[in-house]
């Protein structure tokens, strides 16, 4: 019975040394027949080259809606109870940037750093009727989440 209408727009726009990416992200939310809403998330990405081929900044602003369903939570934790409340989780705002490139033609690095709110963010609690199974339990306010994120690649040949 829930519903999520999800549409994305964009545009991309490359001038020079700046990449540049507007857009916006709409999601329909129908809970149930008591509760729908409305959600409207700006979807902005800038990028620079500081040299160009080896060295890039990069940052902006996103959100969105995921839909959580039953069949990702067993996979998630198959200990789950079998009919567990199920709501859509609210990426509010998600502010990122970092810096990516390259240190020759046959590797490549990415540090990322990214500040998100939820709302209906997921945690799992033991049933209280049932000890060896879990419940999820959603935060209905706003639980803040810093990503700090690295990689390295090489490419072998």
């Amino acid at each position: 019975n829930r519903t999520l209408l999800k549409i994305d727009a964009g545009y991309r726009l490359k001038t020079g040394i700046m990449r540049l990416y507007l857009g916006f992200k709409t999601a329909g939310d129908g809970g149930d027949s008591n509760t729908s809403s409305f959600h409207f998330y700006p979807d902005l990405n800038i990028e620079a080259d500081i040299v160009d081929k080896y060295l890039s900044v990069f940052g902006g602003i996103t959100g969105g809606m995921e839909k959580n369903t039953f069949r990702q939570l067993a996979y998630e934790n198959p200990f789950i109870v079998s009919a567990p409340e199920l709501r859509n989780t609210n990426d509010k705002f998600e502010l990122f940037g970092g810096l990516k490139g390259s240190f020759s033609s046959s590797s490549s690095f990415l540090l990322r750093a990214a500040f998100i709110n939820y709302q209906n963010l997921y945690f799992y609690v033991k049933d209280t009727t049932d000890r060896r199974k879990f419940v999820p339990v959603y935060d209905i306010g706003l639980t803040a989440v810093i990503n700090l994120h690295a990689e390295l690649g090489w490419t072998f040949s």
